[in-house]
């Protein structure tokens, strides 16, 4: 066997060990500091992409509470109207028929613009142009005649001057057999002068 001949003195050989240790723990601290900021770098980086997630996600799930409530805003809406016309049909007295006598009693020349009728005391009123003078006669003569439909036909005057396109407006009330309006109102009384 060999033996290695040693030309140290016994305190350099321990400065030696020592000097050794220092680099071997030296070393190991380095490599643990690398370790840590290498730790510190990606926990850092983990923390960035989670905050921007975040962020996404809880924008993203305001949008969807922002939208969810408009659609709960518009079923809302949606249903109170649904609500008002069961409510409408509901009613003692259906109206739609009604309407529809209006409709065919209106001649075809003549323009509606609108009408509008009270439902508590079945007073209707028309407005609209005719075409001619002839067109708004017969307008008047079949309301008029149509006695079994209507009562209290008044139709206010009309400018003498115009010959074409002439603006009027038509009232009266709508009879209907069994009803008695909850609230007792005169239709609105209008000169008839077609002359």
């Amino acid at each position: 066997m060999l033996k290695s001949l040693n030309l140290l003195s016994i305190d350099e050989q321990k400065d030696l060990r020592q000097e050794r240790m220092f680099m071997i723990v030296r070393n190991i601290a380095a490599i643990f500091i690398g370790i840590l900021i290498f730790a510190s770098a990606a926990i850092y980086a983990a923390k960035t992409i989670i905050l921007e997630e975040s962020d996404l996600l809880f924008k993203q799930a305001q949008a969807v509470d922002d939208r969810s409530k408009q659609i709960n805003e518009k079923v809302g809406a949606f249903n109170q109207m649904l609500a008002n016309i069961e409510k409408i049909q509901k009613e003692d007295i259906m109206l739609d028929e009604k309407i529809l006598l209006i409709a065919e009693t209106i001649p075809e020349k003549i323009s509606i613009s609108s009408l509008n009728i009270d439902k508590e005391t079945l007073i209707f009123s028309i407005s609209g142009t005719a075409p001619a003078r002839l067109d708004f006669n017969e307008l008047k003569n079949k309301f008029e005649q149509a006695k079994k439909t209507f009562k209290e036909i008044s139709i206010p005057d009309i400018s003498l001057t115009a010959r074409t396109d002439i603006p009027f407006t038509l009232s009266g009330r709508l009879i209907v057999e069994g009803f008695i309006p909850k609230v007792k109102k005169a239709a609105p009384a209008q000169k008839s002068n077609t002359e």
